[in-house]
């Protein structure tokens, strides 16, 4: 479905038995030069605003526009067309799955209490100029690429790596005293001036590597 870039409605038959957020992405351009490409995500069908997938079926459900697995717990995929909308994810979504919010671009979104886990890469790309950054286990590269608010609390226990790598718009970061591990690349190549650390946290070597490399293929 990658080359579909126009869609904005897309409704998946009874039939489906796996759906991948990737499926609505073109394969990994590798001449691509950008650090912000992410794990071969590099494209995203930026009009699609609604997924919809029968009530019957087994395995998943949608409701507003949004794919859950079938009992409400796993946030399957956000479609990332709405602009100057405000987003408020389900209570009772536990996890948001990989790559599942890529590429959002919606004026805020509210994170659920009951959420457990942003799974790798479930954010990356996406305007979070105006979200709270959910206190919970997060995955790696979870928020890569993201913009951030100017001021960023963060609380999650273990921040692991390229979590916050490449960020933009955010100039101060406040780490809380329940931040007990900072990973390697972390907060690498994100456009901060000022970040607090509490004393009791670690931090691996290459937290915030800066350092222009040179791109590889195999990178």
């Amino acid at each position: 479905l990658a080359p579909l870039k126009d869609m904005k409605r897309l409704v998946l038959p009874e039939s489906i038995e796996h759906f991948e957020p990737s499926d609505l992405r073109k394969p990994y351009d590798t001449s691509t030069k950008s650090r912000c490409v992410i794990g071969g995500i590099n494209t995203s069908p930026k009009s699609l605003k609604d997924i919809h997938i029968s009530d019957k079926h087994p395995l998943y459900r949608s409701k507003n526009g949004v794919l859950y697995s079938a009992d409400g717990k796993q946030l399957i995929y956000l479609p990332p067309h709405h602009y100057g909308e405000t987003l408020e994810i389900t209570e009772g979504v536990e996890e948001l799955c990989e790559e599942s919010c890529c590429f959002v671009d919606a004026t805020v979104i509210f994170f659920p209490k009951t959420l457990r886990r942003v799974s790798d890469k479930a954010c990356c790309s996406s305007n979070m100029k105006k979200s709270e950054i959910p206190s919970c286990e997060l995955g790696m590269s979870a928020f890569q690429g993201c913009v951030l608010p100017e001021y960023t609390d963060i609380y999650n226990e273990v921040i692991p790596a390229k979590a916050f790598a490449n960020c933009s718009n955010v100039k101060g970061i406040y780490l809380h005293d329940s931040v007990k591990l900072v990973k390697n690349e972390a907060f690498s190549y994100t456009d901060m001036e000022k970040i607090y650390i509490p004393s009791t946290t670690q931090i691996e070597e290459n937290a915030f590597v800066r350092e222009e490399s040179r791109w590889v293929e195999s990178h």
